[in-house]
């Protein structure tokens, strides 16, 4: 009788933990503006495919905008666009820009002034990563492991396969986030 109890106990917290690691909240659309180990601060939004987050660290402020929610087809057009463009980083920094336009500018936003200054760097410091961003893409679309170089970060979860590409302009950094295909 112990060992069917300690079985059941064993199975139950097996499960639990399964559940947690599966969730992986941290790898989809968040925004966390205090970073740690835990996701203890910002937004999650639970049905989203796809989207960009917008962090401010000195104001432990952060807004989702999303791209593409569970079941649309909004979802397998960007990533058919990103398979379309991932060899050429003009295409695919144009069309990241594309997404950036319609998701991050925000009709009388009234964000701080370094918010307002970083969007309007955005665009030039996009540019400048081009060759990353297409080989972030790459590494996304290959399921292979993603890379830091300065302000600009790949990171590509081994546990969920979800992208989530950064640009840091001061304390302020722009993340676009996908899920993989499926």
């Amino acid at each position: 009788m112990r060992a069917i109890i300690l079985a059941t106990i064993i199975a139950i917290l097996g499960w639990t933990t399964n559940g947690q690691a599966e969730n992986a909240s941290r790898e989809k659309c968040t925004c966390d503006p205090k970073p740690g180990e835990l996701q203890d601060n910002g937004a999650s939004v639970e049905n989203a495919t796809a989207c960009w987050a917008s962090v401010d660290e000195g104001r432990e402020w952060c807004r989702i905008t999303v791209e593409a929610l569970e079941g649309g087809e909004r979802h397998k057009d960007i990533l058919d666009e990103l398979k379309r463009t991932k060899g050429d980083p003009g295409s695919v920094v144009g069309y990241l820009q594309s997404l950036s336009d319609g998701a991050l500018t925000v009709e009388g936003d009234q964000s701080s002034p370094e918010f307002a200054n970083a969007m309007s760097e955005l665009p030039a410091v996009m540019k400048s990563y081009d060759a990353q961003a297409a080989k972030c893409i790459e590494s996304f679309l290959a399921k292979a492991a993603g890379f830091e170089d300065r302000n600009f970060g790949c990171h590509i979860s081994d546990l969920t396969g979800w992208l989530r590409m950064s640009y840091g302009i001061g304390a302020i950094r722009f993340v676009f986030m996908i899920a993989p295909d499926v």
